[in-house]
């Protein structure tokens, strides 16, 4: 159970360890495929397929193995 919370710690709270400074960080967008449909709405279902890349190249998180992320837009 430590081990769970240490970790959940980390990402949540990262200025929270010692030693750990904040750094300034951005995300960019590439949209590579972009769709013709219809503009999303409140109420309407996303379908995400993503890569997540850091700076160096290397993926981080994607949803090629577990499948698309879904929401619904505005909740």
């Amino acid at each position: 159970m430590k081990i769970g919370i240490k970790i959940v710690t980390f990402f949540v709270f990262p200025f929270l360890i010692v030693g750990c400074t904040p750094r300034n960080m951005s995300v960019s967008v590439v949209d590579k495929t972009i769709g013709d449909g219809k503009t999303v709405e409140d109420g309407d279902i996303a379908v995400i397929d993503y890569n997540g890349l850091l700076p160096s190249g290397r993926t981080f998180d994607n949803t090629d193995a577990r499948g698309p992320f879904c929401f619904v837009v505005g909740t």
